[in-house]
């Protein structure tokens, strides 16, 4: 457009184009020559480059003021404004006090006016002088990495204003001020998990129990094994068991008379779960503690034949045998079987009159034959103080 426009084309210009009728007027600088210090200068007029791009009220040289973690600069200039260097100097405090390790980013960009590589060195100037502030305000170089991107309109195609910044990342959230010095020290986190004593405390008298489901299934267990004890898939109702139901009913009359009956007969193999079963239907819905801790006590692998012959086994197994196997270790088998024969007899009869005669005619020195007759006299004394329980 030349001349001077019309009134009415004045108006259209302005409202509708948002531009000033006056500087298509004859008088007013040319897009492609624009004259220095005009609001069409270029980011890098300060350079000579020769500006391109958008021109008007949308190239104002002044900076922008500064926003959360955005810099503006004036522009062609790599200089921080006084807003820039105070949300700078906010954001130094806050990485420092929340004692952040991440790295921190600073983009430089410069607006899509002038020659490429003059923006390209502007940008990265801008960057560096964001670093550079913060190296001042004590944050470390080298948790800052700073990159020039050159020309842009990325931000704003209308305002080029927009485009001349730095960024940074990352958004910082503010540090939670120190608390006083006479402020009441945080307390420590609750340990939820805590000991059957301490849980005792907490629920008072409150008795402790297991429900007879688990009870059950415990019980199959213990069966399942001891059916393995007796080299059987069927499990045969010994001491030991009767045993397990005596504690299990401990303190409770009815369920105890029950509980024998239940087992009296011994005639007969139980498959383990279906005998886990009758015996957990006469206890009650909540068995003590107390009384599933003996249970639970009960060894079952040692247990493979009824009553007092299993006392017996142990206290052959633990006393006499040891000492028979070393005084007749040099002797023929059959010496050290007759041995054994004879003083496993004399402690299931209690008698120990007889045993030094008997192992001299086997053959044993005196030494020896004072040897097996302690063996036997001492496991006599131990089955007599566990006549009918397990140790």
């Amino acid at each position: 457009m030349s001349g001077t426009a019309t009134a009415a084309c004045d108006a259209w210009i302005k409202d509708a184009l948002g531009l000033d009728p006056a500087q298509f007027s004859a008088g007013a600088a040319t897009a492609a020559a624009p004259a220095p210090g005009a609001n069409g200068a270029a980011d890098a007029q300060a350079s000579g480059a020769a500006p391109t791009g958008n021109t008007g009220s949308a190239a104002a040289t002044g900076a922008l003021p500064a926003a959360d973690y955005v810099l503006y600069f004036d522009h062609a200039s790599p200089s921080l404004t006084a807003d820039d260097t105070k949300m700078l100097g906010a954001y130094a405090q806050k990485y420092l006090q929340a004692q952040a390790t991440d790295k921190i980013q600073v983009d430089g960009y410069a607006s899509v006016e002038g020659a490429d590589g003059f923006n390209q060195q502007l940008s990265q100037k801008r960057a560096q002088a964001v670093m550079d502030y913060l190296v001042q305000q004590h944050v470390p170089a080298d948790r800052i990495v700073v990159k020039g991107h050159g020309s842009t309109a990325e931000f704003s195609k209308d305002d080029l204003r927009q485009n001349r910044r730095a960024t940074l990342a990352p958004e910082l959230r503010d540090a939670k001020a120190p608390p006083p010095p006479d402020a009441p020290k945080a307390q420590p986190p609750i340990n939820l998990k805590l000991t059957d004593e301490q849980l005792q405390k907490i629920v008072g008298d409150k008795p402790c129990t297991v429900s007879r489901d688990d009870v059950e299934k415990e019980l199959a267990d213990f069966l399942t094994k001891l059916a393995a004890a007796q080299k059987t898939q069927s499990v045969k109702v010994t001491d030991r068991v009767r045993l397990a139901g005596n504690a299990l009913t401990q303190g409770n009359q009815q369920a105890n008379q029950q509980m024998n009956a239940l087992l009296a007969d011994d005639r007969f193999n139980y498959n383990p779960k279906e005998l886990a079963h009758k015996m957990a239907a006469l206890l009650p819905d909540q068995v003590p503690c107390e009384n599933v801790d003996k249970f639970r006590q009960m060894q079952p692998k040692d247990i493979n034949v009824p009553g007092q012959k299993f006392v017996l086994d142990l206290v052959n197994e633990k006393i006499v045998d040891p000492v028979v196997k070393k005084i007749t270790g040099g002797l023929p088998e059959s010496v050290q079987k007759k041995a054994l024969e004879l003083a496993h007899s004399a402690v299931e009869k209690g008698v120990s009159a007889g045993v030094k005669a008997a192992a001299k005619d086997l053959g044993l020195d005196s030494n020896g034959q004072d040897a097996l007759e302690k063996a036997v006299e001492a496991g006599i004394k131990e089955k007599g103080q566990n006549p009918q329980q397990s140790p």
